[in-house]
């Protein structure tokens, strides 16, 4: 890839992303006005709950949409491609059915179990065309329909409920958002379908299983470490600590956006690098990204140690700027992870899904251990601090993996020619 495409690639990942950003405050400011902080903790819970449900429904595909459109296109396999792409979304929304069904067999049929079902549909395909769009190395469109595109219909949904009617609660915001969801994933499929014609011919089952299952494990471990946290507040703590709590993750986002652009736009390259085997050249990619993403995370965080109480306040309300300590804390754990480097990203794209998968694991045993001590005596507070505890020992955990495994150096280091960055 040249310097020109790499910076317009860049270019519409970073403004995806910080455009994504604005319109998740202004989605999460209009939420705090129109409910009331019970209702705000039961969204952050549901949402919770649907994203780890989607996990299951995806079984791995994120990752492998990446990996199997790239490798295609690098062999210039049209067939194949087309194969790959409808493959993963089909499997996705059949995956999706038993997911949703066994909500509802097990939560009681409810209003909240409906909605927490159609939202594990609805977020799976949200989260998995993006990625094939990305296989096929179309940053542009990936970078739209994982961020922008799904905030914007969400924000404008909200919006015209906030001012339409009187009483907004959680039974009318979450079927406005599933909804806006079911819009975005349909405009995504169509574009697509651009891309790739439909095919009923599909990979094997097993195979994909063989090849996505210690994925999906390790995928479901690491979103199990970045929300066991909130599930410890929703044990331990009132309602109205886990909506402080939730906004105090939606702040820490921000630290945790320049590793995201930077693994938003590598990805297909480290995939395409490791398919021809040239370990040289993902060295110099990894080592330019890790400095640049170091550099900017570390600025974002400090940055936001600045502004980031008088901003919760105008944003949220004085009643939520009790976020702005734990959001402090939970930034700490992103810094650490931008300077190691990309390493669950190499681990995953390489073929050392069980190395991530193990030292995610050990994180989130910490977590659970340590989430509990910390909640149980020093409240929302320990239960922050054993977040970033946990994040540490995956973070350094996965450094030694990519050392050790791929033969890379992966973290901070600096670069004195500002040319080769």
């Amino acid at each position: 890839m040249n310097v020109s495409s790499w910076r317009k690639k860049s270019l519409w990942s970073i403004s995806s992303r910080f455009i994504a950003a604005g319109l998740a405050f202004a989605l999460n400011s209009l939420l705090a006005k129109s409910m009331s902080k019970d209702d705000m903790g039961l969204f952050f819970i549901s949402l919770s709950v649907a994203w780890g449900g989607s996990l299951i429904a995806q079984w791995g595909t994120s990752i492998l949409a990446v990996k199997w459109v790239a490798f295609a296109q690098v062999n210039g396999d049209s067939k194949a491609t087309r194969v790959a792409v409808w493959s993963l979304i089909i499997f996705t929304v059949l995956q999706g059915l038993p997911v949703a069904l066994g909500i509802l067999i097990f939560s009681g049929l409810s209003l909240k179990s409906l909605i927490w079902a159609a939202w594990v549909i609805s977020i799976s395909l949200q989260n998995l065309l993006p990625e094939v769009l990305r296989g096929f190395n179309d940053i542009k469109w990936a970078s739209l329909l994982s961020g922008p595109i799904p905030q914007l219909f969400s924000v404008a949904a909200i919006a015209m409920a906030h001012f339409l009617l009187k009483d907004v609660g959680f039974e009318i915001v979450a079927p406005l958002i599933i909804i806006s969801s079911l819009a975005c994933s349909a405009f995504g499929i169509m574009i697509v379908i651009s891309r790739a014609h439909f095919t009923f011919q599909l990979h094997s089952y097993r195979g994909f299983l063989i090849e996505s299952t210690p994925i999906a494990l390790s995928l479901g471990a690491t979103y199990i470490l970045s929300q066991a946290d909130l599930w410890a507040c929703g044990t331990l703590l009132a309602r109205s600590d886990v909506a402080v709590y939730g906004i105090a993750q939606r702040f820490n986002a921000i630290i945790s956006m320049p590793m995201m652009i930077f693994g938003s736009v590598v990805m297909p390259t480290l995939a395409e690098l490791m398919a021809k085997g040239d370990l040289k050249r993902l060295h110099s990619v990894v080592s330019r990204g890790t400095f640049i993403t170091s550099v900017c995370t570390l600025t974002v965080y400090l940055g936001a140690g600045l502004v980031g109480f008088p901003a919760m306040r105008i944003l949220f309300g004085e009643a939520y700027t009790a976020a702005f300590p734990l959001f402090m804390i939970l930034g700490l754990g992103q810094v650490l992870s931008a300077v190691s480097g990309p390493n669950g990203y190499l681990l995953l794209l390489c073929g050392q899904q069980k190395a991530a998968m193990v030292a995610t694991l050990a994180a989130v045993v910490v977590l659970v251990a340590s989430a509990w001590f910390g909640g149980t005596y020093f409240g929302a507070i320990g239960i922050a601090s054993a977040s970033t505890l946990a994040l540490t020992v995956q973070t350094i955990w996965m450094w030694t993996q990519v050392r050790s495994r791929i033969k890379i150096s992966s973290h901070f280091q600096w670069i004195s020619n500002w040319r080769d960055v």
